[in-house]
């Protein structure tokens, strides 16, 4: 297999950046069907679906609907090869280190590559992304188990954060246990009230949640020292305002910040001063030495980051025509707006698409009711 282009994507990533590569690498016209190889790098021997986590760590039944084995990316005999269970160390500029070797592929420590993609994403505090120490598709699906357990026995759920996470786990817990105390605690004046969102949002979002017997608190700032997600014993947490909540379980949905160490091999401005690799729109890193490296999602630099799957269709033309020798690429456009769509439950929810404000029946209709599941199973063809 020397003849082939080896594509290696480090990270897998949560969402659907290796099956929509591999797919449009393999459904491109004009280059050779056997032109390239993708080699895909996870710590995980499994696929994880964000967007349905949060319900998965509340709703019995929903334990097993976020993560799926990374066996069914590829058909069995394919070039194309998913290195489970095997973390990348260094980034260089021709090669990618590895933890373990692997024999059966006759691959080593180090694997070189034609191109590479960075997909290892950000660290958002689990459910959000994988549990810490959960390599195994049954310890995930166990972890899940694990935290519907624990809220099922709180009687009074804290959530620390009014962005999309903690909006979504309020809707949930209360939905699921209408007779729990769930108290939301916002730094801000309202929901979604920064820049270029439209106020019809957080309204809309604000008045579902109440309607279910949420408690906001705004403009609040809650120190919770050394606590992190989980049940604690129950104390009380006091407001600025003098009031206080008591709670004998804390959801954390604050702060993200991006994994890219994998690139410090390659300088230093490769990084920004948030952590994030800096890319051009062409989604190659910003170094002429690297342009056949590229990053997609939250790891990047670019405005709304997190809509990784915008990137996917330009990462993978951008590499197409690269071995097709051409320099003309597609570049990634930043949306006029903030796109968001939210849920709240299984019911509600609310959306925002290029300015415009979208209420429950677009939320419903397109995410709260099955939360995309089909979408993710649909990137694992060889499973079924």
């Amino acid at each position: 297999m020397s003849d082939l282009k080896n594509v290696v994507i480090v990270g897998l990533g949560t969402l659907y950046s290796l099956p929509s590569l591999r797919l449009t690498m393999r459904t491109d016209p004009i280059v050779p069907p056997r032109s390239c190889r993708v080699i895909a790098l996870t710590e995980f021997d499994y696929g994880f679906w964000p967007i349905s986590s949060l319900r998965s760590s509340v709703v019995p039944g929903w334990e097993d609907k976020s993560s799926i084995s990374v066996a069914g990316l590829f058909p069995k005999g394919s070039r194309h090869i998913v290195l489970s269970g095997t973390k990348a160390l260094r980034l260089d500029l021709s090669s990618v280190t590895v933890d373990i070797p692997h024999p059966e592929h006759n691959l080593g420590t180090e694997i070189s590559f034609d191109y590479a993609v960075i997909a290892t994403g950000a660290t958002y505090a689990w459910p959000m992304r994988p549990a810490p120490g959960a390599k195994k598709l049954e310890d995930i699906v166990n972890a899940f188990k694990g935290l519907q357990a624990d809220i099922a026995a709180a009687e009074s759920v804290l959530v620390v954060g009014g962005g999309a996470t903690g909006v979504e786990y309020a809707g949930e817990v209360k939905e699921h246990f209408p007779n729990k105390q769930v108290t939301l605690v916002v730094s801000s004046a309202a929901l979604f009230d920064g820049p270029g969102f439209n106020p019809k949002l957080g309204r809309s979002l604000q008045s579902q949640l109440e309607a279910l017997g949420v408690k906001i608190k705004f403009n609040t700032r809650l120190d919770i020292g050394a606590t992190s997600t989980g049940p604690i014993k129950s104390r009380a947490f006091s407001f600025a305002d003098g009031s206080s909540v008591e709670a004998d379980y804390v959801f954390l949905a604050t702060g993200i910040k991006p994994n890219s160490g994998i690139v410090a091999g390659l300088g230093p401005d490769s990084i920004d001063a948030s952590g994030a690799i800096k890319v051009l729109p062409t989604l190659q890193l910003v170094a002429e030495s690297t342009s056949h490296i590229f990053a997609i999602g939250d790891v990047t630099d670019r405005p709304q980051a997190a809509t990784a799957g915008n990137h996917i269709p330009i990462v993978t033309a951008n590499i197409v025509a690269l071995i097709k020798g051409s320099t003309v690429l597609k570049e990634h456009k930043v949306p006029g707006g903030p796109l968001i769509l939210i849920t709240i439950g299984s019911q509600g929810g609310a959306a925002q698409l290029f300015g415009f404000f979208l209420g429950g029946w677009f939320a419903w209709l397109l995410k709260s009711r099955t939360l995309m599941i089909s979408m993710f199973v649909a990137n694992y063809p060889a499973l079924k």
